[in-house]
């Protein structure tokens, strides 16, 4: 898979998700989908409208499990089950 590096964001998006570390996921997955949409309507991006309706719900799909991996972090876990481990 190609990797995306971040020498093609401006310095100031660095710094916005520099400042904002805890939403870092969600502001890039906004990005990606305000760049397909720009370019859907300017002509760059040439795919029918199914096309692109699977890629947004791909992507939702991947911010659900984003927020799942989330909770595993947050939600402690039950300590009778600890003491048995």
């Amino acid at each position: 898979f190609e990797i995306l590096s971040v020498q093609g964001i401006e310095p100031t998006g660095l710094q916005f998700l520099d400042e904002n570390s805890e939403e870092r996921c969600f502001i890039l997955l906004q990005w990606i989908q305000r760049l397909i949409m720009d370019s859907q309507a300017n002509g760059v991006l040439s795919a029918p409208a199914p096309i692109i309706s699977r890629v947004f719900q791909e992507f939702g799909q991947g911010i659900v499990n984003i927020q799942d991996a989330e909770k595993l972090t947050t939600v402690k876990f039950p300590f009778p089950f600890a003491q048995t481990l």
